[in-house]
């Protein structure tokens, strides 16, 4: 073949791997965007391989500690979830509450292509609890549907129900487990009612604009530590703001903490002190503020990114609202003290 027919050649064969790509996502999607939610969902996608009304194929899979297990337990109702990204932590949750109802009655895989680490991680993280498997050679995709996320419902006779998307509503999956376990035997199967529940849009948290030194802010609201509310206002006395995050590092905090407790005894009621921490992950700050006996109130959240950007740092906001002065790095009593309004007992 000549250098110009081959390039030609391999060309064409790109072109038609690139179009076969195309050709399944648009299946797997165009069904997904047909539905509205509350829909009942078709028991197949055109993807799928094994259809509704055959046998499971028998294939087996690698769970996360590296052991060869079945797809499908015979006898049982079996759900399968086929994922390659975890980021769809909503359905995820839908599924484990499910999972955790019926896990002694009903035989529960979730299959990922690799990536036994990180998904142990976020399972640990979100505190799911599902069985997982790995498909080392693509096994799901070859013999039960060629794309994902893809839900397969098997019965306990071995036969696929159901093969098709799987943002479903898990209260229609509640109620199809329901009734094929309480299901007559030698009665006729209904087919699966699974109702159609699009994924939660993201809505994201809009950053506050940054003080800058001069402007006039009233107040902001905090929570404690026990998720009360704990409103802050920024009148009649000056108020410092120690603002922290769990990744500062620990000797940071471990300078921040002492300058903060001082201030506050040596000033007393005069002055409001506060530290503020702008994570999320509780464990982790229960486990720094185990290192501290302080008596500055600890809050959280507000609109924390209005005061600073990097942490820690330290705002100073005096008796009527205005922002008088923002350390980007841990200033000293003597510094904190030259930019506090006059107190009776700072003088």
């Amino acid at each position: 073949m000549a250098e110009g027919e081959k390039k030609l050649f391999f060309g064409q064969v790109n072109f038609c791997r690139v179009v076969g790509l195309l050709s399944v996502c648009l299946f797997s999607c165009q069904i997904a965007f047909a539905q509205q939610e509350g829909s009942i969902l078709p028991i197949q996608t055109r993807t799928a391989i094994v259809k509704p009304g055959l046998a499971a194929p028998p294939i087996g899979l690698t769970d996360l500690n590296g052991k060869i297990i079945p797809a499908v337990v015979p006898g049982k109702l079996n759900v399968l979830v086929a994922l390659t990204s975890l980021e769809d932590l909503d359905g995820l949750q839908h599924f484990n509450d499910v999972y955790e109802k019926w896990k002694n009655e009903v035989e529960f895989l979730f299959v990922m292509r690799s990536g036994a680490a990180q998904i142990k991680g976020t399972w640990t993280k979100n505190k799911l609890t599902l069985p997982t498997a790995l498909q080392a050679h693509s096994e799901f995709f070859k013999q039960y549907n060629a794309s994902a996320p893809t839900l397969v419902l098997v019965d306990a006779k071995g036969i696929v129900r159901y093969n098709g998307d799987w943002r479903i509503d898990p209260e229609s999956l509640n109620r199809y487990i329901e009734e094929e376990l309480h299901r007559q035997p030698n009665t006729t199967e209904a087919l699966p009612q699974l109702t159609f529940l699009p994924k939660k849009k993201i809505s994201y948290e809009v950053v506050p604009v940054l003080l800058n030194i001069g402007d006039r802010v009233e107040k902001d609201d905090f929570r404690g530590l026990d998720g009360t509310d704990i409103p802050v206002f920024y009148q009649e006395k000056p108020t410092v703001l120690f603002l922290w995050m769990n990744y500062t590092p620990l000797a940071a905090i471990d300078e921040m903490m002492p300058l903060a407790q001082g201030l506050k005894d040596e000033l007393g009621d005069t002055v409001k002190v506060y530290t503020i921490n702008g994570s999320r992950e509780d464990k982790a700050l229960e486990r720094i503020m185990a290192r501290y006996h302080t008596t500055v109130p600890l809050l959280r959240g507000g609109k924390f990114l209005q005061y600073a950007r990097t942490f820690p740092a330290v705002v100073v906001i005096d008796q009527e609202g205005v922002v008088r002065a923002r350390f980007l790095k841990l200033p000293t009593e003597a510094e904190l003290k030259a930019v506090l309004p006059a107190t009776e007992k700072a003088r």
